[in-house]
């Protein structure tokens, strides 16, 4: 365990001289004893160690360690006791190496960054982008978890790059960088690796937009037996008519293999704007004198 990450506080609390049988209490009351290590639950307590001389060494200190400290000490001929009191101060934080340094994974699969990070006052966590940018905790893509953590979601090639984990308090900070690397993968299209046909509705004279976003590693090459291509390898027609409808085919290819989607395209036809039969329509004042109740229709035709 690494010791170096102990505050400026003493760690070795002063030897009683001789043989005699030692034990500690801690400031909650905790015996240790210096025999089997151990707290009174009967479980081997790794966090603090009686040594021969009757030292006692305590790792991994922080604020929660502060309070008296009991020594007891007996033989034979007697016992004695002796009390310490500890007061630890602020320290920088420090962040447990845990896990290595480039993580590689699939595209499409989620992925955990650790970063633990210890000190007094409790660091804040921060996590920096390979754009240089500040994560937010929440998002679509990323969770940053209670123990500061990162967790990215649905992988793509964009996320790849180095990511630094910065764990900050009134002390000072301390930095992990982390790289995530894809592993190379055959094409595959619209997040759907098995899904190999699509039909698509469009609407007359609008544009229609035939997705065709294409993930694999190294980059595929993408192309339709169409014009109009868009870099992340959607087809758009503009002003799409009747005679547009069909089947495109979109295909992907890279080293290790390629993928295709066919996808049928309808055009819909939308109402026309109401017209009159006539082109030019022309006003004609009618005079009618009526004598009697009578009941007249006029009918007007318009077509649409």
């Amino acid at each position: 365990m690494d010791q170096r990450s102990i505050s400026t506080a003493p760690s070795l609390l002063n030897p009683l001289e001789g043989p005699p049988e030692v034990s500690w209490s801690l400031p909650d009351g905790t015996l240790i004893n210096n025999a089997l290590q151990s707290d009174d639950s009967g479980h081997r307590n790794r966090r603090y160690i009686i040594f021969g001389n009757g030292t006692l060494l305590l790792q991994q200190m922080g604020k929660k360690d502060e309070g008296d400290y009991t020594c007891y000490a007996k033989n034979q001929l007697g016992k004695d006791e002796r009390k310490v009191s500890i007061k630890v101060g602020p320290n920088a934080p420090k962040i447990g190496y845990k896990s290595p340094s480039v993580v590689t994974v699939n595209l499409g699969q989620s992925v955990q960054l650790s970063c633990t990070a210890t000190g007094d006052p409790t660091p804040r966590i921060l996590w920096i982008s390979p754009r240089q940018e500040v994560i937010p905790a929440s998002s679509n893509k990323f969770q940053i978890m209670e123990d500061g953590s990162l967790v990215l979601k649905k992988v793509t090639l964009a996320d790849e790059g180095k990511y630094a984990c910065v764990a900050r308090n009134s002390v000072g900070d301390d930095v992990k960088n982390m790289e995530i690397e894809v592993e190379p993968q055959e094409p595959y299209i619209n997040e759907k690796k098995w899904k190999s046909s699509l039909k698509v509705l469009g609407v007359s004279y609008q544009t229609v937009l035939l997705d065709c976003k294409v993930e694999g590693k190294p980059e595929p090459r993408v192309w339709w037996v169409s014009p109009y291509v868009h870099q992340n390898g959607s087809l758009e027609l503009r002003g799409a008519r009747k005679t547009d409808e069909g089947k495109y085919m979109c295909k992907a290819q890279n080293p290790l293999g390629e993928a295709s989607l066919l996808v049928e395209l309808q055009v819909a036809s939308i109402a026309e704007k109401p017209i009159f039969a006539v082109p030019n329509i022309e006003i004609i004042p009618i005079k009618i004198l009526l004598k009697k109740r009578f009941l007249i229709s006029i009918r007007l035709s318009c077509l649409g």
